[in-house]
């Protein structure tokens, strides 16, 4: 951050900004070094600086959600995400002001996970917080909120945090017969169970209700952005 002339930015105790008026008054620009600007030009490694910077600084907004959305509003719009047909939904989720946005993400995590009764559609590993703090699966989306802006639950899935990193990273993913793909290239140092290498070829655990399956259209367009 660069102060402006004769302004000195004071910090708390804690190296916090003292207030938000305070930042205005004092800094007239911030920048970022150029390695971090490239990085962010990726749409996946955006993503992940996103969730780090939510999880640290907001992991109330991140993980649950903010009491003056209303439980009714919370509630619809996860309706939303489970019924509505995806055009319809992206013209909602576009208009939505940045408060909102969040509230629908940290509704997605809960539809998703909800969806997938809390269990890794690759892996099969149930993962519930026995202290009701942050949920220990991710809900990942299959073509990325800043490519697709779809949050309908046809293009979640419930995942283990390495197996999300790997199909963001296009390492696995999901052919139209929902079984998992390992991607050609990919190798594991020392094969052991808990490698990823061992999924390739199996069958995906999808949610009992077949209308919040994966969109196959959401796995193609998955597939293609690999090559």
């Amino acid at each position: 951050m660069h102060a402006k002339p004769g302004k000195e930015l004071i910090l708390t105790s804690a190296r916090s900004v003292r207030s938000f008026g305070h930042l205005l008054d004092v800094i007239a620009y911030a920048w970022l070094d150029a390695p971090l600007w490239e990085l962010l030009q990726q749409p996946v490694a955006r993503e992940d600086v996103r969730q780090a910077l939510l999880t640290r600084y907001f992991p109330l907004t991140r993980h649950h959600f903010r009491p003056r959305a209303g439980q009714e509003k919370l509630e619809a719009i996860g309706r939303q995400m489970l019924e509505e047909p995806v055009a319809v939904y992206q013209q909602v989720a576009l208009a939505a002001d940045e408060p909102e946005t969040l509230v629908r993400s940290a509704v997605f995590v809960r539809e998703v996970l909800r969806a997938y009764d809390s269990t890794c559609a690759i892996s099969g590993l149930q993962l519930v917080s026995t202290k009701g703090t942050a949920p220990l699966l991710d809900a990942c989306h299959i073509v990325p909120w800043s490519e697709s802006h779809d949050d309908t639950i046809g293009n979640g899935l419930a995942l283990c945090p390495n197996l999300h990193r790997a199909i963001d990273q296009h390492l696995i993913w999901v052919d139209t017969d929902y079984r998992v793909r390992v991607a050609e290239g990919f190798g594991e140092l020392g094969g052991h169970e808990y490698g990823v290498q061992r999924f390739n070829g199996q069958q995906l655990r999808l949610p009992k209700v077949r209308a919040w399956w994966p969109k196959v259209e959401n796995l193609l367009a998955q597939r293609g952005s690999q090559r």
